[in-house]
């Protein structure tokens, strides 16, 4: 099984491409949380995979609520991996991992990153879509590595840009603070009420609205996917992320996601 979350299709492709070479199935993270649905059993041949972002050196909250709720019945030779997508540092995903998967007396076995664009256009321009395409391409040589390695069953954590444990805390501690909606901004003018931002989000914190979005949760997840996925450019980050433009992934659909 290979558990993933994705807003923008870099950790969904990357879940894909393993999926696909391992002939194990992808499981939202984001559907299981909808469906609060936390029990899973593998068998000794299967692998156990989580691929997701990089948040702030750590994990996104909905990855790490899922692996503070799940149930994963493995076999003693099931094979646990992470694969980690990150724009500048994959920080300490593995650690955060760990800690989550220690409670429940499991540990992983392998632990990977690939570099992928950031998409954090608060502070990240991926308007430049040959410069998006230039590190996709880039990042397929360290993917065609790292499913080698997992079909190896590699023990071995091949973590890229790992941070300090203090800088960690000190970032982690940040994006908690941060993950607040007040900080999202819909256009009205713009928005014409299609409802993808609220059909997509992964903790419902959207809703259309006599015919315009509106956040009605106070926090979320703060993936970005709502701003990325607007088909008109309705959504930016405090009034400065429009200029940096809109990313998902080009091997990836919407609707995928």
């Amino acid at each position: 099984m290979i558990f993933y979350f994705s807003a923008t299709g870099n950790s969904y492709y990357v879940a894909y491409r393993l999926s696909q070479a391992l002939n194990e199935p992808m499981i939202s993270i984001a559907e299981c949380m909808k469906q609060e649905h936390f029990s899973f059993s593998m068998w000794k041949n299967e692998t156990c995979g989580i691929v997701t972002p990089t948040y702030y050196m750590g994990l996104p909250t909905i990855v790490e609520e899922f692996l503070e709720q799940v149930k994963l019945h493995v076999e003693k030779e099931t094979y646990c991996f992470l694969v980690a997508t990150y724009g500048g540092n994959c920080g300490l995903v593995d650690y955060a991992v760990n800690t989550l998967l220690k409670k429940q007396g499991l540990l992983l076995q392998g632990a990977y990153s690939v570099k992928m664009p950031d998409v954090w256009v608060p502070k990240y321009d991926v308007s430049d879509q040959n410069a998006m395409y230039a590190i996709n391409l880039a990042a397929e040589t360290r993917i065609i590595h790292i499913v080698r390695k997992v079909r190896e069953k590699s023990q071995e954590y091949d973590m890229i840009n790992h941070g300090s444990l203090l800088t960690y805390h000190v970032y982690y501690a940040n994006y908690r603070k941060n993950n607040t909606t007040n900080h999202l901004y819909v256009d009205e003018f713009a928005c014409k009420g299609c409802g993808l931002c609220e059909e997509k989000c992964p903790v419902d914190a959207m809703k259309v609205i006599n015919g315009k979005a509106h956040y009605v949760k106070p926090s979320c997840v703060m993936c970005l996917g709502c701003l990325h996925r607007c088909p008109k450019h309705a959504i930016s980050y405090d009034h400065i992320s429009k200029e940096h433009g809109q990313y998902i992934n080009p091997f990836v659909k919407i609707v995928d996601l």
